[in-house]
């Protein structure tokens, strides 16, 4: 008889680069650059003489003070072992630029690079491009770079004055997030359109090369465009972009909105737009070359105080889930929903449905054309055209739109609430609990990954933070530098399936990672029992995959935070023995019985009482 196995989930973390040895830099506005700089106690007084010795996974902890330096950064990391430049626990680093004539704040030239946590501003350059970040001559090696929990301001310039600043191309992954930027570029700038939070050109990107730019849970605000993702040519099919979850408002430019792309199949979801000021648009997926962001995704994104949402030349473009609420303002052929600018709606491939129209957008919801050519469509028109068959009009209903902070959420009664696509609200909070914007508050020194799956859905992962138990930094699968997305290697588990979920952890150097906790939801039909396995140690099992190599002093400590009312997981190790308290793991297996409904399993790796000693990288779970 064929033996079932309840829907067992194996955690292995494998190891797929070489371990290396690591040194750990502190740095401290008292300390001496003649000093070793690895310990508190004889730290440089620079980040850029850390910079200067720094070799692939070391860490670099800023102590907290004011820092009057710009920051080059030509000695990288490799994938699995960024170098970290990270705040010191929960003190404040400042990388300041006042008296420094004309300067850049951090400029990246080397890939593998992690910036956390330490602000950068009042940095100026009157007779140029600026970045308070700023990326230039990256190549075209494979690489992850972060540059997450960062407050940065103040950033002027008269090209490109940015508060990040992508110059020529990048290859690999880069990931802006949890990061705060506002009030980049003033008004010795060329052109107040140019005064962005982040600005990213890639002109010479190789056709060859793998990239993804991935910016989520930022607050952008005070500046003349949110994101700016330019001159994405030559059209690169391994190329994309992702931009989620942030909360961008305040635009300054007429011209200029929330998010601007031309790469084709860019996806932006998840995000708050307000505040966007006559003749801008809040997304401009466009561009002046052929590729026009062909295939791009815009869904479950709330806009309100805008004059146009999306403004686009795309040939083929899917918008759904929106909230749409755009003001009167800018000329007769703004205020809609959705603005064609060079194609007929009759000749392009939209596909648009369950959107929410309110405002001046129910009598524009698609204007086409330009200058002399212009079609203007009200919603019932455009429904009469075969689109937003299961589209509405209406207040949204928005809980305090207006507030200091505005509550974009839905009160009850909101025609969008369960209108969406499976049931779910439209807007940018399909479920209610999705976080939007910076979900750290601008911390450092390691913010957390967390990977969430639910075993009740008939699609695989679930890639919605709110289906997550809240976590430190991101909650959900993500798609790395390898171009492997969190997926299931075979269909969806059951009750009598083992089949499995096998994802990525972005390269990660578990440097970074030392006691940051791994929380996995697990999320059962009720009232069923499962059993969950978990593996690490420093062997290859039968299936050919590495486990992640630790240090001997190196702890696994796993956690399940039992429900209500429901009886207790037990841990057992390999030989059947029971746990009675949490132990060393390595080459160990441990196997969780009765996991119930919604059970949360934490896993945090490190050695709690010295988390500087730890291992040597982790870029790999399978589930």
């Amino acid at each position: 008889m064929r033996r079932l196995w309840p829907c067992l989930v194996v955690f292995l973390l494998q190891l797929n680069v070489y371990a290396v040895e690591a040194t750990t830099y502190y740095v401290d506005p008292a300390g001496n650059d003649a000093n070793a700089g690895t310990s508190l106690a004889a730290p440089f007084r620079t980040i850029s003489k850390a910079a200067s010795v720094v070799n692939p996974g070391d860490v670099v902890n800023v102590r907290g003070g004011t820092y009057g330096e710009t920051v080059t950064l030509n000695r990288g990391g490799t994938v699995g072992n960024q170098v970290i430049f990270q705040r010191y626990q929960s003190e404040t680093p400042v990388l300041d630029g006042t008296g420094l004539g004309s300067a850049n704040g951090v400029v990246i030239g080397v890939p593998n690079i992690v910036w956390d946590g330490i602000s950068i501003r009042n940095f100026s350059w009157p007779g140029g491009s600026i970045g308070g970040v700023r990326f230039v001559d990256m190549g075209d090696s494979t690489s992850y770079t972060i540059v997450r929990n960062t407050t940065i301001n103040n950033i002027v310039g008269f090209g490109n004055p940015s508060c990040i600043y992508l110059q020529d191309f990048y290859a690999g992954t880069l990931e802006i997030s949890n990061n705060i930027l506002h009030d980049c570029g003033d008004a010795s700038s060329a052109n107040v359109g140019n005064r962005a939070g982040v600005t990213l050109f890639s002109d010479l990107l190789s056709t060859n090369a793998t990239n993804l730019i991935w910016i989520h849970h930022n607050e952008i605000y005070n500046v003349g465009g949110g994101i700016k993702y330019k001159h994405a040519s030559p059209p690169n099919p391994n190329a994309t972009a992702l931009f989620e979850y942030n909360l961008i408002h305040d635009v300054l430019a007429d011209g200029n909105g929330c998010v601007s792309a031309e790469q084709p199949s860019t996806i932006i979801r998840y995000n708050i737009c307000y505040n966007v000021p006559a003749f801008a648009r809040a997304f401009e997926p466009r561009n002046s070359a052929t590729e026009h962001c062909a295939n791009c995704q815009i869904y479950n994104n709330s806009f309100y105080n805008v004059n146009v949402a999306i403004y686009t030349d795309s040939p083929t473009l899917t918008a759904h889930d929106n909230i749409f609420c755009t003001v009167p303002g800018g000329g007769s052929a703004s205020e809609g929903a959705v603005w064609l600018v060079d194609p007929a709606l009759e000749s392009i491939s939209l596909t648009s449905n369950y959107n929410l129209y309110c405002g001046a957008s129910i009598a524009k919801a698609v204007v086409s054309g330009w200058a002399g050519s212009v079609v203007t469509s009200s919603f019932s028109m455009f429904q009469g055209m075969g689109y937003e068959g299961n589209g509405r009009t209406g207040d949204p209903l928005y809980v305090n739109p207006m507030g200091a902070p505005p509550d974009f959420h839905l009160r009850a009664g909101s025609p969008a609430k369960g209108a969406g696509t499976g049931g779910k609200d439209m807007g940018a909070y399909p479920t209610g609990t999705e976080l939007i914007g910076p979900t750290s508050g601008g911390g450092g020194g390691g913010g957390g990954t967390g990977l969430c799956f639910d075993f009740r859905a008939t699609s695989g992962y679930v890639t919605d933070p709110a289906n997550c138990s809240p976590v430190l930094g991101e909650a959900y699968p993500h798609t790395y530098s390898n171009g492997i997305t969190a997926g299931w290697n075979g269909g969806p588990a059951t009750e009598d399936d083992s089949s499995s979920v096998d994802a990525r952890l972005a390269g990660v150097n578990n440097k970074y990672n030392q006691g940051v906790q791994l929380t996995f939801r697990i999320d059962l039909d009720a009232a069923e029992s499962k059993d969950i396995r978990a593996a690490f140690g420093n062997a290859t099992n039968s299936s050919g995959y590495q486990y992640v190599q630790l240090l001997d002093d190196t702890t696994v400590i796993a956690t399940i935070d039992q429900p209500t009312g429901e009886s207790a997981g037990q841990w057992y190790d390999a030989t059947g023995v029971l746990r009675t308290s949490n132990s060393d793991w390595v080459n160990n297996n441990a196997v969780l019985t009765h996991v119930f409904t919604s059970t949360i399993l934490n896993i945090i790796i490190g050695t709690p009482t010295n988390p500087d000693v730890c291992c040597s990288g982790i870029n790999h779970v399978r589930v």
